[in-house]
């Protein structure tokens, strides 16, 4: 046998890289489902708010959460306030 021939280990390296790429192609997959319910693109970057109240220029997730929260907060305080609570 030569160092050339194609051997039984060959096919079976064949064999486990081919349904290693299936089980990655499988988790990409779920990655990109994952992003997309996240409101993410494709390959991970935030989809550019346009149009809100506050969120126009914030360019994470965890800084739109932030955003947010600080709104409603403040707002709460203006409504306790306005009540003469």
């Amino acid at each position: 046998m030569s160092i050339h021939e194609p051997t039984i280990i060959d096919g079976m390296n064949k064999a486990a890289a081919q349904a290693a790429l299936e089980i990655a192609g499988g988790i990409q997959t779920e990655v990109n489902s994952i992003e997309t319910a996240a409101g993410l693109e494709t390959d991970g970057t935030l989809a550019s708010f346009s149009g809100t109240n506050y969120l126009d220029l914030i360019t994470s997730l965890r800084a739109a959460i932030i955003e947010a929260d600080s709104k409603i907060k403040s707002e709460s305080i203006k409504y306790s306030i306005a009540l003469g609570d």
